[in-house]
């Protein structure tokens, strides 16, 4: 409906479809790369610094958020910051994903916002 905001939290190659597995992201989707929310030995930053992060990214406790990758399993790490470090209560994941997306032959944008219908190669798995 056009009032959540779309977070694809893949790593910015990915978002603007330059890397080998991607043509692109949602459209309207914005970028947060899952990894900005961890420090450097891979546990959650303190609330502080994630809120910067987050904020940064345009996110608000007060909008829906849904979160997607390639494959949903990164998308848990942003979910699981919002929700259990931040508080957020209106957080989704796509579980279908990225992948789902390209097999129903949606369009996606790269990152000059240029909208391309692809249809997924098939290549499963991978996050």
């Amino acid at each position: 409906s056009g009032k959540a905001t779309i977070i694809d939290v893949r790593d910015e190659a990915e978002f603007n479809g330059t890397a080998d597995n991607s043509d692109g992201h949602l459209p309207g989707a914005i970028h947060l790369n899952y990894k900005d929310l961890l420090d450097d030995m891979e546990a959650f930053l303190p609330a502080e610094k994630m809120e910067k992060v987050v904020q940064k990214a345009g996110l608000n406790p007060d909008t829906p958020i849904a979160a997607y990758c390639r494959t949903s399993v990164r998308a848990t790490v942003l979910y699981a910051a919002l929700v259990n470090v931040l508080g957020y209560k209106n957080v989704k994941v796509y579980d279908g994903a990225y992948l789902e997306w390209l097999e129903q032959g949606n369009k996606v944008e790269t990152g000059t916002g240029v909208s391309v219908t692809k249809k997924s190669s098939g290549g499963g798995g991978g996050c």
